[in-house]
């Protein structure tokens, strides 16, 4: 899969719904953890940022190859350490994380959110791989 391919099919529709995820774990969290606090608009800027922070490794980890499931397996645990690290190093500069209970919120929230989109991204790719399936199946039929 050349790069454009891979920017426009899995980067910017997993940054949309990270964005998408991220607001809602946002508004569960604050209202969880600080149910009295009130916010300007310029809040509405943090589900952006952060989405842009979790699609970094995805960018950075770009291959032409195919890789074995081993590999596979463990390209997504890295990934996934650097997601938790850039996050939560992040938040703790920003100074959105001020305890460590807020911090193990960030990154429970990481996790599921995380899962949630490789799940989507799989059940994306299996669908498509049937379609292509039933294309070359109905194309082997007609010769």
């Amino acid at each position: 899969m050349k790069f454009k391919e891979y920017l426009f099919q899995t980067v910017i529709p997993t940054y949309f719904m990270l964005v998408t995820f991220l607001v809602l774990f946002i508004y569960l969290a604050g209202s969880i953890l600080e149910p009295e606090a009130r916010f300007g608009y310029d809040v509405l800027l943090s589900p952006l940022i952060y989405a842009g922070i979790g699609i970094l490794p995805q960018i950075f980890s770009y291959s032409r190859k195919e890789y074995s499931m081993k590999q596979t397996i463990i390209r997504k645990l890295i990934h996934i350490c650097v997601l938790i690290s850039l996050i939560i190093g992040f938040s703790f500069a920003m100074g959105v994380i001020k305890n460590w209970i807020e911090a193990v919120v960030i990154l429970c929230g990481v996790l599921v959110i995380y899962s949630i989109l490789e799940i989507i991204l799989w059940r994306i790719e299996l669908r498509t791989a049937q379609l292509l399936t039933q294309a070359l199946s109905k194309l082997d039929d007609e010769q």
